[in-house]
């Protein structure tokens, strides 16, 4: 810092020794924190941390900017370790809210706070807490890319735990893509089990107990998708999907049914997760907003006969 301010005219001498001052005081206040860190000039600190049913773990953070823009960069290979030691990499997250689209670096404007996410899937069913995240570097550069700095194996320890936040989004109409995808985030789903049939008991409930007719409206309903392969998929042209009327959540998203091929029950055992999709009757569309995932043609079996048919099923959000 002095020998950026001896480069200074006389006249912005005080002022750059009060920025110094105010750095070193920020650096004292947080010397020896196990939740905050400081690399040049930026706060990272920990919320908190959240165990979800489906055995996801959501740690968030709060990153505060000071004193002039920068662009913060965090590199890939983000741990999480549990309570019991083991490790679980970070593959969901990042900067806002939006974390179908992962994204670890972020432009920040000066004196300004925002929201950073990590999010850890198929944690140990004997995992009660979360002991570590480790980021193995971040970087901050001027906003024309100039590094300032930067700082490895940043270790936020013993995060707080609290309480899963209630999902932001339930299966109802006038719900969009976007809404799901802005909705309180928490990591990739659980394994494959069965669930409860509890139908919503708001808005839309999908029921083939008096196999109501499913709504054919222009608007987007939530439901859950299975993380199918590519031998998964080689049932689909046969089969098709159905609307099963399963009650469930992932990535804070929750709904009243999920989707999964005809014949699942006769596929051959492996591990399978539910994600968040969204349906619209009247479009014909399903949108599952995730990273390479495939464009295909679907026919759907609904409740009842109006919304039935052959839907194309997509990331939305590509290209």
């Amino acid at each position: 810092m002095k020998s950026f301010c001896s480069i200074l005219a006389a006249a912005f001498a005080a002022s750059c020794f009060a920025g110094a001052a105010s750095a070193q005081g920020l650096l004292d206040r947080l010397q020896g924190s196990k939740d905050a860190h400081v690399v040049k000039d930026t706060e990272f600190r920990m919320i908190g941390c959240e165990l979800t049913p489906d055995r996801s773990a959501i740690c968030r953070l709060e990153v505060t900017n000071n004193y002039r823009d920068k662009k913060i960069e965090i590199s890939h290979g983000i741990k999480l370790q549990d309570d019991l030691g083991d490790e679980y990499p970070v593959q969901q997250g990042g900067f806002g809210t939006n974390t179908s689209r992962p994204k670890w670096d972020q432009v920040a404007i000066a004196d300004s706070t925002y929201q950073l996410t990590v999010i850890a899937a198929n944690l140990s069913s004997r995992a009660t807490s979360v002991r570590a995240v480790v980021f193995p570097r971040i970087l901050v550069r001027t906003p024309q890319g100039q590094a300032l700095g930067y700082t490895d194996q940043v270790v936020f320890a013993k995060p707080k735990m609290m309480t899963p936040e209630e999902p932001a989004v339930e299966m109802a109409a006038a719900t969009t893509p976007a809404a799901a995808e802005q909705s309180s985030p928490a990591p990739k789903p659980a394994q494959e089990q069965k669930q409860p049939k509890t139908p919503a008991k708001k808005a839309v409930q999908v029921s083939t107990a008096a196999e109501p007719s499913f709504p054919t409206g222009d608007y987007w309903i939530v439901l859950g998708l299975w993380d199918y392969d590519a031998v998964d998929g080689q049932q689909l042209p046969a089969n098709g999907f159905v609307l099963r009327p399963v009650s469930g959540s992932n990535l804070g998203v929750r709904w009243s049914g999920h989707l999964e091929l005809k014949n699942h029950q006769s596929l051959a055992p492996r591990v399978r997760t539910l994600w968040p999709v969204s349906v619209n009757p009247a479009q014909r569309k399903v949108c599952a907003n995730y990273p390479d995932y495939p464009t295909y043609e679907a026919y759907i079996d609904m409740p009842g006969a109006g919304a039935d048919g052959t839907y194309h099923v997509s990331n939305c959000n590509s290209g």
